[in-house]
C-alpha cells in the first residue's frame, strides 16, 4: 500500500507584500516538523497514495534600482496538503517532512543562486525570474528522484538513505537557513 505521493508545488512570486504564514500555511523551520493536524485538505476524489504535501517556494525583489535583495521563504501549504487517515503513520508523516525539507533545500539552494549573482540594474527582474525559475525546475525533478527511489516511502532503506542524505545536504547549505 503507498502512503504518500509526490509533491506537486506551486511556485509563486510576491510583488508587493511578502506575508508572515497564517494559519493555512507554515514557513519551514528547522524546530518545527510537520504533524499531521497540518494537513487540512481534502483528498483526491480517487487518491492513489495516502497523503499529499503541497509546497511552494516565494520569493520578493528588494532594491532593483542599487543591488540585488531577494527574500526567499519555503512554505508548507496546509489546506491543499492533505492525508487519509488510515494511512497516518509516523512514517509515512516523515516520508512528507522530507518532501518540505527537500523545498527548503531548494529555497537555500535559491538564497545561495541569489547571494552569487553579478547584479545588473537593466536586467535584475528578468535575471532573478530565471534563476528562480531554474532552480524551481531541479526542485521538481528531485522531488520526482526522491519518490521514485523511495518507491513513495515503500523501499524503507532508500528512504533511510534519503533522510540522511537530505539531512546532510540542509547542513552543507545552513547558511542560507530560512530565518
Amino acid at each position: 500500500m503507498r502512503y504518500v505521493l509526490p509533491v506537486m508545488c506551486f511556485l509563486f512570486f510576491c510583488c508587493d507584500c511578502f506575508a508572515q504564514a497564517d494559519v493555512d500555511s507554515l514557513h519551514w523551520h528547522r524546530d518545527r516538523r510537520l504533524t499531521w493536524n497540518d494537513f487540512t485538505g481534502e483528498p483526491d476524489d480517487e487518491p492513489i497514495f495516502g497523503a499529499r504535501t503541497f509546497t511552494s517556494i516565494k520569493y520578493k525583489l528588494l532594491d532593483r534600482d542599487t543591488a540585488c535583495n531577494v527574500q526567499v521563504r519555503c512554505i508548507f501549504l496546509k489546506k491543499v496538503s492533505w492525508t487519509q487517515p488510515q494511512h497516518a503513520t509516523e512514517y509515512a508523516l516523515l516520508h512528507e517532512q522530507i518532501h518540505f525539507d527537500i523545498s527548503e533545500l531548494f529555497a537555500r539552494k535559491l538564497r545561495q543562486a541569489y547571494c552569487r549573482y553579478k547584479y545588473n540594474r537593466q536586467t535584475v527582474n528578468a535575471d532573478v525570474a530565471e534563476i528562480f525559475s531554474r532552480i524551481c525546475a531541479e526542485k521538481t525533478k528531485f522531488n520526482r528522484q526522491y519518490d521514485k527511489e523511495t518507491c513513495h516511502s515503500l523501499h524503507k532503506m532508500k528512504q533511510l538513505e534519503w533522510t540522511n542524505k537530505i539531512s546532510d545536504m540542509l547542513d552543507q547549505l545552513s547558511e542560507f537557513e530560512s530565518r
